[in-house]
Formats: structure tokens, C-alpha cells, sequence
């Protein structure tokens, strides 16, 4: 599967969004800028159910079937992939046959780890 290499990034000193350049050599990926006090975030490379790109740190809801109950989870980078917070899910996964699409059909981005961390 092949996907863009998207970033946000997010100023711990403004707690707002802000836009930097990257740029993509033959073997790295790099930062036009030095950052300090801010957190960068890639995009997973899926999508959820209304289109919305998936990036780290978002929090999807949606209804864990293998458990049948509704779960919002944050998403982070861990063991090689992009998990969920509360199960360790891989994203491939939770996308079950709509894996080759890279869509999650019965989850959605309702927040962000920095601006809704209540609800994680």
C-alpha cells in the first residue's frame, strides 16, 4: 500500500495548528525548519467513514464490534504501525475488508488529542 507522507504540526506554546514545508529527498524525509516547542504528527494513511484523513494523534469513535461496544481511542505510533490507544488495534485492522481502500467505514475523527483530550 502506498500512501502521501502528510504532517501536521501542533505549537505547544500557541495550542493552535500551524503549517511548516517538508521536503522528501530519494532517502529522507525532512523538516524545511527547525521546530522547537511544537509536535509533529503524520498522516496514518487512512481515512474514516466521512472521508476525513486519519493522522496521529486524532481520536476516532465507532463501534468495536469483536466487542460491541462504542470506544474512542486515541491513535499512536507504536510497534511498526498505527494502533489504537485502547487495544492496541492496528489500523489495518480495524479497516477489515475496506483495508484496500484505507477507509474505516464505522469510525470517525471526533477530536484531537491537544484540543479534545477529554474525551479520549
Amino acid at each position: 500500500m502506498t500512501r502521501p507522507l502528510n504532517f501536521r504540526c501542533w505549537d505547544l506554546k500557541e495550542k493552535t495548528w500551524t503549517d511548516f514545508e517538508c521536503f522528501i529527498g530519494e532517502q529522507y524525509c525532512g523538516l524545511h525548519e527547525k521546530f522547537e516547542d511544537v509536535i509533529v504528527q503524520q498522516f496514518t494513511g487512512f481515512l474514516d467513514r466521512k472521508g476525513r484523513e486519519i493522522y496521529e494523534g486524532d481520536i476516532i469513535g465507532g463501534d468495536y464490534t469483536l466487542n460491541s461496544m462504542f470506544v474512542n481511542a486515541a491513535i499512536e505510533f507504536k510497534f511498526g504501525k498505527f494502533v489504537d490507544s485502547k487495544f492496541g488495534y492496528g489500523l489495518d485492522f480495524l479497516a477489515g475488508d475496506n483495508y484496500r481502500n484505507s477507509q474505516l467505514k464505522i469510525y470517525e475523527v471526533i477530536g484531537n488529542i491537544f484540543e479534545n483530550p477529554e474525551i479520549q
